[in-house]
């Protein structure tokens, strides 16, 4: 379930890092993001029915909420029974992490706010979103729920805090918004598909690529992001390579926004690749996430790390303004290498 990340901290996971010399150099922390990972395929698509109503999410919604209780006291067996796709990843890596740690899940907290937004005229198969606060958390979770032949399962995900305006989503009374496609223009200053490239380019670039640059505003998951990976990369003394990649995946889910725009959701897959150059100081990892994947190991070879997100935006109707990217879904997937 939620994760939450204080706002002066990058969307993406950090994974806090050291370079270790031999010859007794004192230990230099820093921060990587990473990813990559096999894609797994969603169920199929299920046929199109009538349109959804509040009560129905409702019960998809507690459905779905009991599923992934009933998976959390079962050491995530049957996650596949609540998510889907990038979701169901992201949702074993989460719980694979707090077994590392040695947390225990625990029950679900109490929801103490619920609202649902039916997507109307969707692209495949129906789709809402529930936007829910719980007991003891002070953060808003934004769970996107599709319809496939297996059932109802959750495909996306996002944490925006309390604190935060609210995503501006245009709803009628009825608590409806207009699904917007990913390659969609109308109303748009850029499609969302193309919006989801740019990210993932400028993750994979440290924000340089200037075409990105041009389409997304300054924030946690675009410059600042790009700031604390240049101040890690100089941590590592030119001692070991770094290559980045990064991968769009297929689905993207969005909404008419209020006044024109969209707010959207798209997963971004990355991989982060580190390489020692001869006589390079031993690699380690100190943050909780990566350091309890990689078994506290240094590294004096290669490293590669793995994460996956998914993010929402807020696309602008306009070409003279930016895309804003206003939260995300984060977990690192796995920390191999020798």
């Amino acid at each position: 379930m939620p994760v939450n990340r204080p706002l002066f901290v990058s969307g993406l996971a950090l994974a806090m890092v050291t370079a270790c010399s031999t010859s007794g150099t004192p230990p230099q922390a820093g921060a990587w993001s990473v990813g990559s990972l096999p894609q797994a395929s969603a169920s199929p698509a299920a046929p199109a029915q009538g349109e959804l109503t509040q009560a129905e999410a409702a019960l998809v919604l507690d459905r779905y909420r009991e599923q992934v209780q009933q998976a959390r006291l079962q050491d995530g067996a049957g996650l596949e029974e609540s998510s889907t796709g990038l979701a169901l990843e992201l949702d074993r890596a989460d719980l694979r992490l707090a077994k590392l740690r040695g947390d225990q899940p625990g029950a679900l907290p109490q929801l103490t706010s619920t609202r649902f937004v039916i997507a109307k005229n969707p692209t495949g198969a129906r789709w809402f979103l529930a936007e829910i606060t719980e007991q003891g958390k002070d953060d808003r979770t934004q769970l996107i729920l599709q319809e496939t032949a297996a059932g109802w399962r959750l495909v996306a995900r996002s944490n925006t805090p309390l604190q935060a305006a609210a995503l501006p989503i245009a709803v009628d009374d009825e608590g409806r918004a207009t699904a917007v496609a990913g390659t969609a223009t109308t109303k748009l200053a850029v499609a969302p598909r193309v919006i989801a490239a740019a990210h993932a380019r400028s993750l994979a670039t440290n924000g340089k690529d200037a075409r990105a640059n041009r389409l997304l505003g300054a924030g946690p998951y675009t410059t600042q992001s790009a700031t604390d990976r240049l101040a890690d990369l100089r941590l590592l003394r030119g001692q070991w390579d770094v290559r980045d990649r990064t991968q769009v995946v297929p689905s993207i889910y969005g909404l008419r926004a209020s006044g024109g725009g969209a707010v959207v959701w798209y997963g971004v897959r990355e991989q982060q690749s580190f390489t020692a150059r001869p006589k390079a100081a031993t690699l380690s990892f100190t943050r909780s996430e990566p350091a309890a994947l990689s078994g506290k190991k240094e590294f004096r070879n290669r490293v590669i790390l793995v994460q996956a997100s998914w993010f929402a935006a807020v696309v602008p109707a306009s070409a003279s303004k930016k895309t804003r990217i206003v939260a995300d879904w984060t977990s690192q997937i796995s920390v191999t290498g020798d």
